[in-house]
């Protein structure tokens, strides 16, 4: 998967930035309405989007493509060759419309000032802004990222807060810092709250879970860790199925019966 990933985005990334359509492969258009920076990793930001999101979700919704279906296809075709690659790639994405996708900085700022009700990108992405950033981007040490260097730059994300929301891109950082100052980074003092992890879910990495020989969070009051194995992004918070693992089950059913003893 990295390889065939990785050989993709470096093909990309050798593309010259131009204010012409860029074309990949017979079916995925995206144009580049200025020749910045930040158009780039917007064009780059929607390239991968389709790996991420499957990945975040792997197997949560039933019918959707997952990681395994995903890797199987792009590796096949990348054996095919690299117009085969792209060509799946593009399928894969929903790229398949003649005129393509606008990869443009500007569109991404519009959309945030749209104040589309319900949208929950948006509201997601003011919540990074003013409060606690977690941003993806390529700008890490080279052994941390399989992004190509300057593919996707703190930049693009920090432009979009001050354009799209009038929030000083030089301010994110402080923003974050008071967010970390106010609930205590990692180290919660509060109380009734649970947190729960999924395994399979990338954003695993930033929750709250016990360290080795704790049983409780040390300044959090009756707040329950969970870890729950071989599930993805929200597992825990979507109706039940029939298919649903026995792990995922018993967490749901701990988070009903604190639930009910917490509203009594």
């Amino acid at each position: 998967m990295e390889h065939v990933l990785g050989s993709h985005h470096i093909a990309v990334e050798r593309l010259p930035a131009s204010p012409a359509l860029l074309v990949l492969g017979p079916l995925l258009r995206l144009s580049l309405i200025e020749t910045c920076a930040n158009d780039f990793s917007a064009y780059m930001d929607t390239l991968i989007s389709i790996v991420a999101t499957t990945v975040q979700y792997d197997k949560d919704w039933a019918n959707h493509l997952t990681v395994a279906d995903m890797c199987a296809q792009l590796h096949t075709a990348a054996a095919t060759g690299t117009a085969a690659l792209d060509k799946q790639y593009a399928e894969l994405s929903g790229f398949t419309d003649a005129a393509g996708i606008d990869a443009s900085f500007m569109n991404d700022v519009n959309e945030m000032r749209s104040h589309t009700p319900g949208d929950a990108g948006q509201s997601w992405t003011w919540q990074t802004c003013n409060e606690f950033g977690y941003y993806q981007t390529s700008d890490g040490p080279r052994d941390k990222t399989l992004l190509p260097e300057n593919s996707i730059e703190l930049s693009y994300f920090t432009d979009i807060c001050d354009k799209g929301f009038g929030i000083d891109a030089r301010n994110v950082a402080g923003r974050v810092d008071d967010t970390n100052a106010h609930y205590g980074k990692t180290d919660i003092w509060s109380s009734n709250i649970f947190f729960n992890n999924n395994s399979e879910d990338p954003w695993h990495n930033l929750g709250l879970v016990l360290k080795a020989g704790q049983t409780t969070l040390p300044h959090c009051t009756d707040c329950p860790v969970t870890w729950t194995v071989a599930t993805a992004h929200c597992a825990s918070m979507y109706a039940p199925r029939a298919t649903d693992l026995p792990a995922l089950k018993a967490t749901r059913a701990k988070i009903v019966q604190t639930l009910d003893r917490w509203l009594k």
